[in-house]
């Protein structure tokens, strides 16, 4: 058994190519199960800054076999997100064991996010490891190491203090786009004060959000959106899953159509995405398209974007709308600095401002949408610029505790293996004295009766019995005893 992962994160390659590996999908551990015999099970992590398979492959390290496992697995991503094998197989970043394991321990922890300290990283690993679980794709070391590194992240954030910062990729995401609502045009060239969330720029206080996507994440959404005063909350999902999600939550829900899609986007001032359904669909298009945003937020045709690109928002797209904008829906520049000023000698009308967050990976928004005049959309891309400076004090002491956990699982893991070994000896052991002393009752017995006529007595095979049982179990003694020896030498060594 060696356990055995795969990883593609913001670390190793740009988000773009991440989100092409993402549409993967979260079933992809079932699917390297069916495909490839050796791998006995396995849990995916898909967020949306990294996309990792962790493995329990029945073969020992070094091995073809693990090497073909590492070949079958990046094929089934690849197909299943339409990429091509070799360029994925490059893609992922390889780690056996105690490497590994020490990869998930510092991911748990948030060593290695986008955000460091994320506070949010701990739950989405212990969601892959509960999904894997439904679909019958753990094993028990997997379950073992899943189990150790949710433990090292709690005492990773209390112990080194990144629980008390708060940090996570909603957080940084929605001071983001509290500065955009609020009119901070500085923060393009500037980290913003996320710690705490709150001030006037930091707010969202009688603003309208509309969140797309109604799992776990979302939930975290909500929570951030309320500690940020927002006025209304509703909640759109393409999966029906809306209403129950907004009477669990407190929210609005949003029908599921099209159409109370678009006026649910024509009413709101923030949209937060984190549906991430292309990545469970690979045919899904995007929630929010040109197309969508022209409907819930008609544009007049004069009124154009100055970093508008014409490849992607046509001057046709733009005058189909056919219509000025309704009166509640003219701001003044004075009021939102990324209102469009209209060109010379036109009407002075406005475009009402939305911003966009997408935390989707894949994403759920079109790109091209930030195009349009008034809309602002803040992508990963941007969460990770803005990321706050890393605390090299707090992130040192998280590191010596993930390496301390990681150190105290391996002795965990080898006095279990040492244990197994020891429980197969004696079993071994057993079934070797069972058999000789069913042989030599057998022998007695013929010799017995070919010289007496009758069974030997219940002394004779006693005796016969106890010395077996004396010799194996003498002989077992000696094997663990050189078994502890060879095991306490590595350890004497360091």
């Amino acid at each position: 058994m060696s356990l055995f992962c795969i990883a593609a994160s913001h670390r190793d390659l740009p988000l773009a190519a991440l989100d092409r590996i993402s549409a993967a999908g979260p079933a992809t551990g079932s699917q390297v199960i069916e495909a490839c015999p050796p791998v006995r099970g396995a849990v995916t992590l898909a967020t949306c800054n990294r996309f990792e398979l962790y493995m329990d492959v029945d073969v020992p390290l070094g091995t073809g076999s693990l090497e073909h496992a590492r070949i079958a697995t990046a094929s089934v991503v690849a197909q299943a997100a339409g990429l091509d094998p070799d360029e994925t197989l490059g893609a992922f970043a390889a780690r056996t064991d105690l490497e590994a394991v020490a990869h998930l321990f510092a991911v748990a922890a948030g060593l290695e996010s986008m955000v460091p300290g994320d506070a949010e990283i701990a739950g989405q690993v212990r969601r892959a490891a509960d999904e894997a679980r439904a679909r019958h794709a753990t094993t028990k070391p997997l379950e073992l190491a899943f189990q150790h590194a949710l433990r090292t992240a709690n005492v990773v954030g209390s112990r080194a203090g990144l629980a008390g910062l708060g940090r996570s990729i909603v957080q940084v995401a929605l001071a983001l786009a509290c500065a955009r609502v609020n009119g901070d045009t500085a923060v393009a060239g500037r980290r913003p004060d996320i710690t705490p969330l709150n001030g006037d720029l930091v707010s969202l206080r009688g603003r309208r959000v509309l969140l797309l996507g109604t799992g776990s994440y979302a939930g975290v959404c909500v929570a951030a959106l309320r500690r940020l005063n927002a006025a209304a909350i509703s909640v759109h999902s393409t999966s029906g899953r809306a209403p129950g999600f907004a009477a669990s939550h407190g929210v609005e829900a949003v029908g599921p159509g099209h159409v109370a899609l678009v006026e649910a986007v024509g009413s709101s001032d923030l949209v937060m995405s984190v549906s991430g359904v292309r990545g469970r669909d690979a045919a899904a298009s995007y929630l929010l398209d040109v197309e969508t945003l022209l409907a819930a937020r008609p544009v007049p045709a004069h009124v154009r974007n100055d970093a508008a690109s014409p490849s992607e928002v046509s001057d046709e797209a733009l005058s189909a709308v056919g219509r000025q904008l309704p009166a509640e829906a003219v701001v003044g520049v004075d009021r939102h600095p990324a209102a469009t000023q209209p060109l010379a000698g036109q009407p002075q009308r406005f475009v009402r401002p939305l911003t966009i967050i997408d935390l989707a990976m894949p994403h759920d928004i079109d790109p091209a949408v930030a195009s349009l005049p008034g809309v602002s959309l803040i992508g990963l891309d941007e969460v990770q610029r803005h990321s706050p400076d890393r605390d090299a004090a707090r992130l040192a002491a998280a590191q010596e505790l993930v390496d301390q956990a990681v150190t105290e699982y391996a002795e965990l893991t080898a006095g279990r293996a040492f244990d197994c070994q020891i429980a197969a000896m004696v079993g071994q052991a057993e079934e070797l004295i069972r058999d000789e002393i069913a042989a030599a009752h057998q022998a007695i017995t013929k010799e017995a009766r070919a010289v007496d006529g009758a069974d030997p007595s219940v002394g004779q095979m006693t005796a016969v019995a106890k010395e077996i049982r004396h010799r194996h179990r003498a002989a077992l003694h000696h094997a663990i005893v050189q078994l502890k020896k060879a095991a306490a030498q590595p350890v004497a060594a360091e």
